[in-house]
């Protein structure tokens, strides 16, 4: 992706997130799987959003908050040491959390407990949890 596509990407996802609708969200879930648009959505355009609120519960029910998408630590390659990862979609998930307290929303509350209950709870195939500090202390 070029410089000016990312950059009309970045605009056209501002303007999409302005009011939460169903095409807007079937617009949206096409760049959400794409890294460096879904780092953007969830760290920059959803939280400046007016609407965010009216975003939350259909991300939800899309499985973004799913607890096997919360990223491995991995070992750098050449130096020593590991690479923590930042989960993007917790950096929405607390901003809903502390607007939340101000609205006190049952149903966002609900969500908000049963992510963090899922992510604290998952366990692999190899019946290991994602031990990603960074999440954990959000």
């Amino acid at each position: 992706m070029n410089k000016d596509n990312i950059f009309f990407r970045f605009e056209e996802i501002d303007n999409t997130v302005q009011n939460y609708s169903e095409s807007n969200l079937s617009l949206l879930e096409k760049y959400i799987n794409q890294k460096e648009l879904k780092d953007y959505i969830f760290t920059k355009a959803l939280i400046k959003s007016k609407d965010f609120f009216n975003w939350f519960v259909p991300l939800c029910k899309k499985n973004n908050f799913k607890p096997e998408n919360n990223p491995h630590p991995y070992e750098l390659s050449g130096r020593e040491g590991y690479k923590i990862p930042y989960w993007p979609e917790i950096i929405f998930l607390e901003k809903i959390a502390v607007e939340n307290i101000k609205e006190g929303d049952k149903e966002i509350e609900e969500a908000i407990f049963e992510i963090i209950n899922g992510i604290m709870s998952y366990k692999n195939k190899d019946n290991k949890r994602i031990d990603n500090s960074r999440t954990d202390l959000s």
